[in-house]
């Protein structure tokens, strides 16, 4: 099913600030801010993302390796001008349709 996507693989960043409240419990507020292009289409994809986390780490800060557990979410804006283009030229067609063809015709029945 992902193959199928139009924006293929590529870099991207995510730009993140974090907040220690305890030794073990911890805080992020994560934003990124990437955009694509859809290949053969001459479109763009914009996608926004802000993530808030909270971390629990389970070992004290004077392990060498701190397993964590993550709990978090977040909103992502996804905005394609690919989309945004196949919208408008289907709503021009509809038009166009519509101007072409003529009113339905309507017949009154008479009732004895």
């Amino acid at each position: 099913m992902d193959k199928n996507r139009l924006p293929n693989n590529g870099a991207v960043y995510q730009v993140g600030l974090g907040y220690n409240f305890a030794p073990n419990v911890a805080a992020e507020l994560d934003l990124s801010p990437n955009a694509f292009k859809i290949p053969g289409t001459g479109a763009s994809e914009k996608l926004n993302a802000l993530l808030i986390d909270v971390l629990y780490v389970f070992l004290p800060v004077t392990s060498v390796v701190r397993p964590y557990a993550l709990v978090g979410g977040g909103r992502m804006r996804v905005r394609s001008g690919f989309f945004l283009r196949m919208h408008a030229a289907d709503a021009v067609a509809k038009k166009k349709r519509r101007a072409r063809s003529p009113p339905p015709h309507h017949q009154e029945k008479l009732v004895a």
